[in-house]
């Protein structure tokens, strides 16, 4: 079993984001603090004008949810293409894109810094890892 979150109305503010967009996050576990990382870093992306795109990465899940990270590995929210929904939900006629955000750990994250989001995900493709599971092993 999972849940999906998702923004309803963050499209409303192109202008700190950088395009009209939306975030979905699936998780499994810990229902609660997956909910308050999304809407908490969605306030952090906001308030810092950050641009929203495919690669970003959000340090901080602790600072969010203490101890989060050593109970289930994950210490950062990943936001990439939402390439497991069909493509014509991943982009909406009104020009509203939506974007993908999932937990990964420090090393995933360290492998994006040092190889780019391309190399990443041709990596999570190939594991077959599912990213819904917050408590999956890292795939580096």
């Amino acid at each position: 079993n999972c849940l999906t979150f998702a923004t309803f109305g963050l499209s409303k503010y192109s202008e700190a984001t950088g395009e009209r967009c939306e975030l979905i996050m699936a998780a499994d576990d810990d229902l609660d603090k997956c909910a308050d990382i999304l809407v908490k870093s969605v306030y952090c992306l906001l308030q810092n004008n950050m641009r929203i795109g495919a690669g970003l990465l959000l340090g901080g899940i602790d600072d969010i949810a203490k101890g989060f990270s050593e109970k289930h590995g994950k210490s950062e929210l990943y936001i990439t293409e939402a390439g497991i929904l069909p493509e014509e939900f991943a982009y909406a006629d009104c020009g509203c894109y939506f974007y993908m955000a999932f937990l990964i750990s420090e090393k995933e994250a360290d492998y994006i810094r040092q190889n780019g989001c391309d190399a990443f995900e041709e990596l999570l493709a190939e594991s077959e890892a599912d990213v819904i599971d917050i408590n999956r092993p890292s795939i580096v």
